[in-house]
């Protein structure tokens, strides 16, 4: 159920990221702790929310930057 939610969000992420970005902090939590989907489509929202707003996109790279260390993504 959660993995499904969050590809739901990583599309919302598109249309409306400013409701999404104000969730940021819940994301991440469900990105660390959730199944490999999970981390994918949670990854997606953070890039989406990123493209659509520059001050977003500011805040988010270095939480992206992290995630990919502590997840070993890199």
């Amino acid at each position: 159920m959660v993995w499904g939610s969050m590809i739901a969000i990583a599309n919302l992420a598109e249309v409306m990221p400013e409701k999404i970005y104000n969730e940021k902090e819940l994301i991440l939590q469900k990105i660390k702790t959730g199944s490999v989907i999970t981390n994918v489509w949670g990854v997606y929202t953070i890039i989406n929310l990123s493209k659509a707003n520059k001050k977003y996109c500011d805040e988010l790279k270095p939480m992206l930057f992290k995630l990919q260390k502590e997840l070993k993504l890199w």
